[in-house]
């Protein structure tokens, strides 16, 4: 089994969906993790500002943006009317969910919820796309097996018994899909796993299943890593954009999981998976990405192919390949 994530860039118009679709469908057992188009956090975000602020008049014209906008990207994506139909379906659900979050005393809780709508609108699109092209997949629902404890950390053992539990209860199948970055808390309300999540949610299942690849799809050029060993000084330059784009440590986590080989010691261990990331295309044609396999990590060697980088005293054994669209 491997894990693919493709981020909000990589299904953030209809043409790089079909895109994905065509990845996907290698003959490989896999799970498919998907962000929300991208775009729709931060809108969703703007939206519970509104609400927030007390003015529902402009969180709903947010919303009729947003849901227009969605509008047309299914028309985009889905030519036939029955998928069409099914595809607005999906939307009228998901929008009115929305729209039930505002309520008086507006807070968190109802911004969580608004704000796991742009996985599930993404995944369940995506779906119906596959079903209109006669590629078979199964959905694994996020908020039946992904959750965080009291600390508000992945509660590892659950997620591990729940998908288990998923998989075993569901149609074998090549192709699994499920929302990155939603989960639920340990009182059971709907939340999330922060900025980067959709990444996190890709390392955390590869754990649970003991992937034998993680593949994490961007956009982006060079390694994505919270190390201050590595921040600041990364050959590639790579390290300036984690700065800039305010991601610094959001890879980083006091516990991975245990199949996870952690070489060194101090007070932080990696992240279920670290990013080392390259464009595909024509950005960067001399950038191949990186292939890491799950295997023998004695001395927690790692390889690299694309840009090389400083790796610090820190390295894990689930390894991916990388390239982004």
């Amino acid at each position: 089994m491997i894990v693919m994530k493709f981020g909000g860039t990589s299904v953030g118009s209809p043409q790089r969906m079909r895109e994905v679709a065509e990845l996907i469908h290698d003959g490989q057992p896999k799970v498919v993790v998907l962000s929300a188009v991208a775009g729709t956090t931060n809108r969703l975000v703007d939206l519970a500002s509104c609400l927030y602020q007390g003015d529902q008049a402009c969180a709903l014209d947010r919303l009729e943006m947003l849901f227009g906008a969605y509008q047309e990207f299914v028309r985009g994506l889905l030519s036939a009317e029955q998928w069409r139909t099914q595809g607005l379906q999906v939307l009228n659900a998901c929008f009115t969910t929305i729209r039930e979050q505002f309520v008086p005393g507006f807070s968190a809780r109802e911004e969580k919820m608004i704000l796991a709508q742009g996985e599930l609108i993404s995944t369940q699109l995506f779906q119906i796309y596959l079903q209109s092209t006669g590629l078979p997949s199964v959905m694994l629902p996020a908020l039946d097996y992904m959750r965080t404890n009291a600390q508000g950390e992945p509660d590892l053992d659950w997620i591990k018994e729940r998908l288990q539990v998923l998989l075993n209860s569901t149609p074998p199948s090549i192709c699994y899909l499920t929302q990155g970055y939603i989960c639920l808390n340990a009182a059971g309300e709907v939340d999330n796993l922060q900025r980067g999540g959709s990444d996190y949610t890709a390392t955390l299942i590869g754990a649970a299943l003991q992937a034998r690849e993680i593949q994490i799809w961007t956009d982006i050029d060079g390694l994505h890593d919270g190390d201050p060993r590595l921040v600041g000084r990364h050959p590639s330059g790579a390290a300036a954009v984690v700065q800039r784009s305010g991601r610094a440590g959001v890879l980083w986590r006091e516990d991975p999981p245990s199949h996870l080989c952690d070489s060194g010691g101090g007070t932080r261990r990696a992240d279920p998976a670290q990013e080392h990331l390259c464009p595909r295309g024509g950005r960067n044609a001399d950038c191949p990405g990186s292939i890491r396999e799950n295997g023998d990590c004695a001395g927690g060697e790692r390889r690299h192919y694309g840009h090389p980088h400083p790796v610090g005293a820190h390295a894990e054994c689930l390894w991916f390949f990388a390239p982004g669209i």
